[in-house]
């Protein structure tokens, strides 16, 4: 096997093992969305505001789209904060 080869099979298991590791992160992090919207908002947030939100494609509830563009600032700058802390800020919403 040529160096260049070798060096290409370590980068792709690398980059495989990095992305297999946040997928497996993924439903932890937007469970801690939810918490952090949960501390900053109150139990029952979205009931209270209104806000519908569905399983995403980890698992997880949470907002759509839709609900956080018209949703109170109050909500929409609490959750992109809590995104933000969280490192979901890029991720698309259901």
């Amino acid at each position: 096997m040529s160096k260049q080869k070798l060096v290409f099979l370590v980068l792709a298991m690398t980059v495989s093992h990095t992305f297999a590791a946040d997928a497996a992160e993924m439903p932890d992090r937007y469970r801690d969305v939810q918490r952090c919207m949960k501390q900053s908002m109150g139990d029952h947030w979205q009931e209270r505001y209104g806000i519908e939100s569905v399983k995403n494609r980890w698992g997880v509830r949470e907002a759509t789209q839709r609900a956080i563009d018209t949703a109170p600032a109050v909500i929409r700058i609490n959750d992109f904060r809590c995104r933000r802390e969280l490192s979901l800020e890029g991720e698309p919403r259901p």
